[in-house]
């Protein structure tokens, strides 16, 4: 029987989850476990495999139960938010749409494979780690320029296993709202960008000048030394916020799959799902040594997703318990992968189940906008700025080297400065008051 359902994994294309240069130098298009609290303190996973799973016709297999259980959950989170929340919150965060609203059966699906290590550079064991989302919501604004774009989109995390834990919150008023749910659950999280205006909305010498009419006693070596530090922040795009935590067990193995709904289009929701697999410090490289055997490399390159689980679960034991192909395969719709084996629609894949919730065609009819399958390229850890710049291997991570370097991209590199979730349109003043005010404390 696991014979047979390694086999039929052989119907499904795994290709390299491609990254969004603008962020972060490269965050990528899909899930990334991080840890954030707000500043410079951000410290990232590194993710070791990162893949696109698609039938051979470059449709996301998604089994119907699960694709239900989704669209259920997304439906009482968004019922539950217009009965407990007043109409100017739900307008801040870009939800204003009722359930009803939410044109299902035109989403788009996508799903991942991420296999990734605990947060870098942390020394504990438990810790609170963030399921950021960022490159996946926001590739197309970042590449048009955007100044500040801001979503709440549903997240949770389905029959977390191992070392995925519940986070408890920090005790204060917010409770666990900024919690992801692990129960079944989806509840909107902040994820946001905003572009640093070093100047305030002003040129240089207009900065100069605010310095040396604002502060006593600044003098113009001192406001020249100023906006040169502040020149190197411009053009970056900060992300935040501090929210969709969990706990993970650095010395564990876990599984889990997360769930992210965008539902800021209600005609066309985005639904990606990312079947998660942490794996323990001891067992980072043997993984990152192995699989390199069958990752694909480049933009062109694909390899069987039975290849890739065969090598994970050769270089991880703990994972092939705590994922096994039963497991797998009771989240995918193997059937619809197969050659000759499409949906009966016409050869898109199963709607987002408006009758039933069953894949049958429903009043609006069954027809889905489903993904292809990505560009490609490989996701090395993205570094942070100051003192958190924290190489893989420094936290018993895989070595840069295992994992192949992605082709150079001809952009400007971004220094990756992150900070707590505050509202886009304050962003630039924000800046200008920080500079002033640090000023003003080192005189002292």
């Amino acid at each position: 029987e696991t014979l047979s359902r390694m086999n039929s994994f052989r119907d499904l294309i795994a290709t390299p989850v491609p990254r969004v240069v603008q962020l972060a130098g490269g965050e990528p298009e899909g899930l990334h476990v991080v840890k954030y609290g707000g500043g410079d303190e951000f410290r990232a996973a590194v993710s070791l495999l990162h893949l696109q799973i698609a039938s051979q016709a470059g449709r996301p297999c998604i089994g119907g139960a699960l694709r239900s259980r989704i669209v259920d959950a997304a439906r009482a989170a968004i019922t539950l938010a217009h009965e407990s929340e007043t109409a100017e919150m739900l307008e801040f965060k870009g939800a204003t749409a009722r359930a009803d609203d939410v044109m299902w059966e035109s989403a788009t699906w996508d799903l991942q494979f991420l296999v990734s290590t605990p947060v870098a550079g942390v020394e504990d064991g438990s810790t609170r780690a963030n399921l950021f989302h960022h490159g996946w919501l926001f590739r197309d604004a970042v590449s048009s320029g955007v100044s500040g774009i801001s979503r709440w989109p549903l997240i949770g995390v389905l029959e977390p296993a191992g070392c995925i834990g519940e986070d408890p919150g920090d005790g204060d008023r917010l409770g666990t709202e900024p919690s992801a749910p692990l129960d079944g659950r989806l509840a909107r999280m902040d994820q946001h960008v905003h572009l640093v205006d070093a100047y305030a909305g002003g040129t240089r010498d207009d900065y100069v000048a605010l310095l040396l009419e604002s502060v006593p006693g600044m003098t113009m070596e001192d406001a020249l030394a100023i906006a040169a530090a502040e020149d190197s922040a411009g053009g970056d795009y900060h992300l935040g916020a501090d929210m969709a935590r969990v706990l993970i067990d650095r010395h564990a193995a876990g599984r889990a799959a997360v769930v992210c709904v965008d539902t800021a289009d209600a005609a066309h929701p985005r639904v990606l799902i990312t079947i998660l697999l942490i794996v323990d410090d001891d067992n980072a490289t043997s993984v990152a040594n192995i699989v390199r055997t069958v990752l694909p490399t480049s933009i062109e390159s694909s390899a069987s997703f039975a290849d890739v689980l065969t090598a994970v679960h050769q270089a991880a034991p703990d994972l092939r318990n705590l994922a096994p192909p039963d497991w797998l395969a009771a989240l995918l719709d193997l059937t619809a992968a197969r050659p000759g084996m499409a949906a009966s629609d016409g050869g898109t894949a199963r709607s987002g189940l408006p009758s039933g919730h069953d894949g049958s065609a429903g009043s609006r009819g069954s027809a889905v906008n489903e993904s292809a399958v990505s560009r490609s390229l490989v996701l090395p850890a993205p570094k942070a700025s100051g003192s958190d710049a924290m190489p893989a291997a420094a936290a018993g991570a895989a070595p840069a080297s295992v994992v192949p370097a992605p082709p150079a991209v001809p952009a400007r590199p971004v220094s990756p400065p992150f900070e707590m979730g505050i509202p886009v349109i304050a962003a630039a003043v924000a800046v200008a008051a920080a500079a002033i005010g640090a000023f003003i404390l080192l005189r002292r």
